[in-house]
């Protein structure tokens, strides 16, 4: 795997955890490989650099001493040979990025972090209202109600139960 970084201020970097290349360019040069890539200003070149890592639209290759970037697609390629850099060179930019991924990924961390925080907040507080909204939250209690009722008392009328049977009319009495 290859990391590749590259600043505003004119230094393109690019390691895969061994060996280091770099490549800093004056704001001459910068201009020199604007106008050979067909590019109208340096905010162009920068942000067709920027878009081609974005859409990993990048190609690298490795060569004795350098390393050939080639950025974006086949209609518009930005190229950039980058230079292996020295021993005591490799050692501190190599620490300084391992810092810098240390960095980042506590910062990411905390932001991971805090973003469970909010969604489990959001969970707990999207099920209180649904809890407090359920339609269906009277039936619920109408059908505990249901089987707790008590039996019927022998006697009473099934359609109506508060009412006792009556007895049947024996029929009309006369005087």
């Amino acid at each position: 795997m290859l990391l590749l970084n590259f600043t505003l201020l004119s230094l393109f970097s690019c390691t895969d955890g061994v060996s280091f290349w770099q490549l800093e360019i004056d704001e001459d040069d910068l201009k020199a490989k604007v106008s050979t890539s067909e590019v109208v200003s340096i905010e162009e070149f920068l942000s067709r650099i920027k878009s081609a890592m974005e859409s990993s639209e990048v190609q690298v290759s490795i060569k004795p001493q350098t390393l050939t970037v080639l950025f974006g697609s086949r209609a518009a390629i930005i190229s950039l040979d980058l230079y292996e850099t020295t021993a005591q060179e490799k050692k501190e930019e190599i620490k300084i990025l391992l810092f810098t991924l240390v960095d980042r990924v506590k910062d990411l961390e905390k932001k991971l972090e805090s973003a469970d925080s909010k969604l489990k907040d959001l969970e707990d507080s999207a099920k209180v209202a649904a809890v407090n909204t359920s339609p269906f939250k009277d039936q619920s209690l109408h059908k505990a109600n249901m089987t707790s009722r008590p039996k019927r008392i022998k006697g009473q009328s099934v359609i109506n139960p508060g009412s006792k049977r009556r007895a049947a009319a024996k029929g009309v009495v006369f005087e």
